[in-house]
């Protein structure tokens, strides 16, 4: 009876390991995920503020590179 139950408890360890190890990389493929898209993100933000900083205001012409 006491085997028994020590492989009941390993074979519930095991199954809990998995889970949590299952659930651990959901997360991380979110949290990569997630910084992949700012990373996109921030790309634009630059390239348009880079448009931004190339071109006059009033006239919308593209101004020297400097």
């Amino acid at each position: 009876m006491a085997d028994a139950l020590f492989f009941a408890a390993g074979v519930f360890a095991t199954v809990a390991a998995r889970q949590t190890v299952n659930i651990l990389a959901y997360k991380t493929f979110l949290l990569v995920l997630r910084d992949r898209m700012r990373l996109d993100e921030l790309t634009e933000a630059n390239a348009r503020l880079e448009l931004l900083a190339r071109t006059d205001p009033l006239t919308a012409i593209a101004t020297a590179a400097g």
